[in-house]
């Protein structure tokens, strides 16, 4: 009896320091540090947390997180849970284990953030999967197209005090469409069934070193650079490729058709300008 009674005490005490825990949690005071320590430690960047809880296996469950510098929001994320690597604490490198929720998909993978004399670099590594291509780009103001597909892939990146943000990727694109308001070649919504592509990133300066679109009425493959603006729409595109037709529009006017007609085999493009305003020219 004796020790089922001291077993109810521990009980009851575990769930009393947890509970006490939870509602005595100092949400706001973790939400300013971790603000403050990041501008701090990566000037020219910021992050904004709505809510911070704590979380077992010991750990920060983040909500509504925001990262982003003086031109605006470079991700945002429905839930990030935070855990630390308790050895990697004692050392002038911390890192950290991640798993999360944005977009309407997932997230997970690993963070460090070295503070040197000469500069801090967070670097970070992630998995992503799901991720709803409208949900991304609703709120970048691209005119006159409409996006819709599943992201997934691979990110390595790292910002740097000093030089700013690197970033590599691949990322692929599964079940999607893209509807244009004018039509090109007399394709004005494509399907595609997959999108690969290899991509690298220095700040706001974007190099597609491959990108491979096959889709139910063509199939290309491009690269190019594209300098990235706010709002995105205003981006500046140089982009240069082969693409094949395999079907067009019901709809297509009669220039496309008879321009199709007359192309044999693979033809080669380049764009140009912007999102908003892109100049597409055969070659």
């Amino acid at each position: 009896m004796k020790k089922k009674k001291w077993l109810c005490y521990i009980l009851a005490g575990f769930l009393i320091f947890v509970i006490c825990g939870i509602y005595l949690f100092p949400s706001d005071d973790i939400k300013r540090y971790i603000s403050l320590r990041f501008s701090e430690a990566l000037p020219g960047y910021y992050i904004a947390v709505k809510k911070v809880q704590p979380a077992f296996p010991p750990g920060l469950k983040l909500q509504q997180i925001d990262f982003f510098d003086q031109q605006g929001v470079l991700f945002s994320a429905d839930r990030i849970l935070l855990r630390p690597r308790f050895f990697s604490l004692l050392t002038d490198t911390p890192e950290f284990s991640f798993d999360g929720d944005a977009f309407q998909g997932t997230l997970n993978g690993k963070l460090s953030l070295k503070r040197g004399a000469a500069a801090s670099i967070l670097s970070i590594e992630s998995q992503i999967q799901d991720f709803q291509l409208s949900d991304i780009l609703s709120d970048m103001d691209i005119k006159g197209y409409q996006f819709a597909g599943l992201l997934e892939g691979e990110l390595h990146g790292t910002l740097n005090s000093k030089s700013g943000a690197e970033l590599a990727a691949t990322l692929f694109v599964n079940q999607g469409t893209v509807d244009m308001a004018s039509s090109v070649l007399g394709l004005q919504r494509i399907k595609f069934n997959r999108i690969t592509s290899d991509l690298e990133m220095h700040n706001h300066y974007l190099t597609i070193k491959r990108c491979e679109i096959d889709s139910y009425q063509a199939q290309t493959n491009f690269t190019g650079k594209i300098t990235l603006m706010n709002p995105l729409g205003e981006s500046r595109i140089r982009i240069k490729g082969a693409l094949r037709i395999i079907g067009t529009d019901n709809n297509a006017s009669n220039t496309d058709r008879s321009l199709l007609a007359t192309s044999l085999g693979n033809m080669n493009y380049r764009i140009s300008g912007s999102f908003n305003q892109p100049v597409f020219a055969l070659q």
